[in-house]
């Protein structure tokens, strides 16, 4: 049998039939399996099954070119043609599929050679860093090898889907990463998955799964997986992020000559709504305090505070229904005169957007799917809206028109704070009229917003958090989303997160988010750093029964607000 080396200056690959063994600086990380595992999906009457990729023999190897290679194998569902193809700065590994079938579950990196298990790939690396930081305290970014990891729609949606790998007595990171072509994320998950092969060594492959909304008709080519060599996990990251955009897959967005009052800072009236609840008593709950006399009255408390935000973001639940996204009449009987009155106070509104919101929306406009698996639980919030579906991307066009737009009629707001993506359709069930699904119809959804949006107002900014290179082009602000309120680590935690976003959606500006309104100690270390972590940003004014301000922290508060604000001035100039 014949092995292969192929040498750059900082790795090295030994290819042969059985494995291709890679190292960092001489150092051994892994010997991966050439074969991936595709499970095909089965449709009978509604209900689904999936047929294992099972017997799997390797029928040809050969080594094309100096770091080209090329496996053919067949097994029971496919034929395959493996390509692996090295350079300087790593390698990327492809699958070609010939058949037919709607694709599910697929394992990189481990074939089934025979008919009840995975076999995978041999490790030595002790622990990989996975960048999807949860709110929950028990969603690790970082594991040990020995266990596997499922990956989860939460904050960052959706993450960039790449491990950065460290072993013990290495500084430097070692990372695969999943690289799809555009149009072509029908997935959600990027897993990290263990088993053991014949030997009895403990192994592990990298997995997805398609859910059958993506079929092959003749000859497909998967999402390759792409090596990187980095000094620490978040190189690793913004090096994937970067072949993105180096390769063309991906397109950066412009941040040149942005509006000063995209710089902020902002206040969210969220918790301030929650606060409002006892204050006022009179029965609203937190959504219902989504409405035009608690936003005159949050206007007020910034006034009383001597701070210039430049962002006001209503939050949930301005809207009559998630669908219709019309103003409700009751909360807010006259949004434009709002609207224009902050912009006479040198503020810009933002309106919290739900997606996925088919509440309202009639039945030929919304897709069936299951609820996502959060947690121990499963968030199911049917009816979704169908971004995909003609009908409803003609209504969306006309509400964001009607909320944006200075003509008379239209609220003249100035964006939209994206949220609850996590909710979105999922499973082989969720079936969208374009056949998208997971993170392209997530794409699709961002895409129709973003450009409408700004087709009708050139300057309305989109606040959101997906930290994947695919969505860099819709997205203006990132937001570092929330935090658990039983944690004391708010600063770093933001950090890390921010980090991410820099990394994955080059220039995006970042939006601070909320601090901890359950520990005066946590949230004041919070907003001391916000400057340095991002754009600050004030979630709620008044004191409650389990969070309190003194004036002194308030004093401090508005210091940092306002020292922000004169920075940013003179940076970036007076709208």
């Amino acid at each position: 049998m014949e092995n292969y080396i192929y040498r750059a200056s900082g790795y090295s690959a030994e290819v042969s039939q059985d494995f291709i063994t890679v190292r960092q600086n001489g150092r051994k990380l892994c010997s991966l399996m050439p074969m991936t595992a595709v499970a095909a999906v089965l449709e009978k009457d509604g209900e689904f099954t999936e047929k294992r990729d099972a017997n799997e023999r390797i029928t040809a190897f050969e080594a094309l070119s100096d770091g080209v290679f090329r496996w053919q194998s067949e097994s029971d569902l496919w034929k395959k043609e493996y390509l692996l193809e090295c350079d300087g700065e790593g390698f990327t590994y492809s699958v070609k599929l010939s058949g037919e079938g709607a694709l599910g579950k697929t394992d990189y990196f481990g074939g089934m050679t025979g008919e009840e298990d995975t076999d995978g790939s041999r490790y030595h690396f002790c622990e990989y860093f996975f960048p999807c930081p949860g709110c929950s305290p028990k969603k690790f970014t970082r594991l040990p090898a020995a266990l596997p990891y499922r990956s989860f729609f939460e904050l960052l949606i959706p993450p960039s889907y790449v491990y950065s790998f460290r072993t013990e007595d290495m500084e430097d990171r070692f990372g695969l990463g999943l690289i799809a072509k555009e149009g072509e994320y029908n997935f959600i998950h990027f897993d990290y998955e263990t088993a053991s092969d014949s030997s009895g060594r403990h192994t592990f492959f990298l997995s997805t799964d398609f859910e059958g909304h993506t079929r092959v008709n003749g000859s497909f080519e998967l999402p390759k997986i792409r090596s990187f060599f980095g000094g620490d996990d978040i190189a690793v990251v913004k090096k994937y992020a970067d072949y993105h955009f180096d390769s063309g897959l991906c397109r950066k967005n412009n941040f040149e000559n942005v509006p000063r009052w995209w710089h902020g800072p902002i206040v969210c009236g969220w918790n301030e709504q929650g606060a409002q609840v006892d204050i006022i008593g009179d029965g609203r709950g937190q959504q219902g305090m989504a409405a035009q006399d608690v936003y005159m009255k949050i206007a007020g408390m910034i006034e009383e505070h001597n701070i210039r935000p430049t962002i006001l973001i209503i939050d949930d639940k301005w809207q009559h229904t998630y669908g219709d996204c019309y103003p409700d009449p009751e909360r807010w009987p006259d949004m434009r005169a709002f609207t224009d009155e902050m912009h006479r106070r040198g503020i810009h509104t933002l309106l919290w957007f739900r997606l996925w919101g088919g509440e309202g929306l009639p039945e030929d406009e919304v897709m069936p799917g299951g609820g996502i698996p959060y947690n121990s639980i499963t968030l199911n919030y049917a009816p979704y809206a169908d971004p995909t579906n003609e009908k409803y991307r003609a209504r969306l066009k006309k509400l964001l028109h009607l909320l944006l737009s200075d003509e008379e009629g239209c609220m003249n707001c100035d964006g939209f704070k994206l949220d609850y993506s996590l909710v979105m359709p999922y499973g082989k069930t969720a079936k969208s009229s374009g056949g998208q699904y997971g993170a392209e119809m997530t794409k699709r959804l961002y895409k129709l917003i973003y450009e409408t949006a700004k087709e009708i107002k050139p300057d309305a900014l989109i606040n959101a958090s997906p930290c994947h290179p695919y969505f860099a082009e819709v997205c203006d602000m990132a937001r570092l989303h929330d935090y658990a309120w039983d944690c004391r680590n708010e600063t770093e935690q933001m950090r890390l997160r921010a980090k991410l976003f820099g990394a994955a959606l080059p220039g995006v500006l970042i939006d601070t988010d909320s601090v901890n309104f359950t520990d005066e100690e946590d949230a004041m270390r919070f907003y001391r750093a916000m400057p340095e972590v991002g754009i600050p940003d004030i979630y709620q004014f008044s004191n409650t029964e389990s969070f309190e301000l003194t004036e002194e922290n308030w004093a401090e508060i508005e210091k940092m607000f306002n020292d922000y604000s004169d920075e940013a001035d003179r940076l970036y100039g007076k709208d």
